[in-house]
């Protein structure tokens, strides 16, 4: 992996893209129905920009749209007609997203504020310092409570007098009707509960192509080689989709949690390595300040001279599972001929 400026995608990058194509049925039978208050749409690369994106824009309740950043996509410009945003905040500088893309966005009748730093780095910071400038997004409104109970039966009236006695021969008058009997219970019995429903799909993850049997309808996705397998007949088959692949529809957006509090920060810390020749075996690790969590990252190389292996959510330069201890983003690379900087950067929330 070469090139001029390198970037890695985190697992939350992975997330989004396999959120999208999970939900992208869902998406179009519910455009017609679904409706989303005015307010902020999201545009950025698949990449690093992205997921600093996505924490910022979840503060709001925002969508985040992927794009090539070659032009805007004819999918793109629907689900942002649709929306309707207020404000559609481009995140990355005209290198990553061009003018004509930010044209083509204003020729929608829509409004555009870029956001974009000299590095990545100065990006995240100056994203960070724009969600912090916004108000949290309302919570959704609670269910209905449950219907009262039924009021008691009213009493029966008294019965009305017998008629008179009609002339001999003739039949006398019916008598009234005797008093209404108490009604009866309200609510009937409640029935036995029906059988738990089928156990869904599981969508996995390994470090290399997944091997042995498997559950039918599950998904493996080979983080390290960027593959996606699913299971048929209880054997894993490549389904010949690479994370790499092209961007699928934006998902729609999901429903507003509970309000809370202001939501933590979100800051952007980076370390930066000068190498020279050729070694293998390296890494570097960008520590996130104080208590802080990482909650993504990645790495860059400056000049094309080293291979950039891959970035992992890490505790003082130790990979970890739990994702949720982690104090740090660490990239491990490798180096060729020359003299060049590989720099790590983490997103980091308190």
């Amino acid at each position: 992996m070469r090139a001029t400026w390198t970037r890695l995608a985190s697992l939350a990058a992975v997330a989004v893209l396999v959120t999208a194509i999970a939900t992208s049925v869902a998406v179009a039978s519910d455009r017609n129905s679904s409706s989303h208050p005015r307010g902020y749409a999201f545009l950025a690369l698949p990449d690093a920009d992205g997921i600093i994106a996505s924490a910022v824009a979840g503060k709001v309740g925002a969508p985040v749209l992927l794009t090539s950043g070659r032009g805007l996509e004819a999918t793109t410009a629907s689900e942002l007609t649709r929306l309707d945003p207020t404000l559609v905040i481009i995140v990355g500088g005209t290198s990553e997203i061009s003018s004509l893309e930010q044209a083509q966005v204003e020729a929608l009748h829509l409004a555009t504020e870029r956001i974009a730093g000299a590095t990545a780095e100065a990006t995240a910071a100056d994203l960070a310092t724009f969600g912090a400038s916004l108000d949290p997004a309302s919570g959704a409104k609670g269910a209905a409570g449950p219907r009262g109970a039924t009021g008691a039966t009213g009493a029966t009236g008294p019965q009305g007098a017998t008629g008179a006695t009609g002339a001999t021969g003739a039949k006398g008058a019916t008598g009234a009707t005797g008093a209404t009997g108490p009604a009866g219970p309200s609510t009937g019995v409640t029935g036995p509960q029906g059988p738990a429903g089928a156990a869904g799909s599981s969508v996995l993850t390994s470090a290399s192509a997944p091997t042995g049997t498997c559950i039918t309808g599950d998904v493996d996705i080979d983080l390290a080689n960027g593959e996606v397998y699913s299971c048929t007949a209880t054997a894993w088959v490549d389904s010949g989709h690479s994370l790499t692949g092209p961007q699928g529809l934006t998902g729609a957006q999901g429903p507003a949690g509970a309000p809370g509090s202001t939501g933590p920060s979100v800051a952007a810390s980076s370390t930066t390595a000068v190498v020279t020749g050729s070694a293998g075996g390296l890494s570097e690790t960008a520590a996130c300040p104080g208590g802080d969590i990482a909650i993504g990252g990645g790495g860059s190389d400056s000049d094309g001279t080293a291979d950039l292996l891959g970035s992992y959510p890490s505790v003082s330069g130790t990979p970890v599972t739990n994702s949720a201890h982690a104090n740090g983003w660490t990239v491990n690379y490798s180096t060729g001929l020359g003299t060049g900087a590989v720099t790590a950067y983490a997103v980091c929330s308190a």
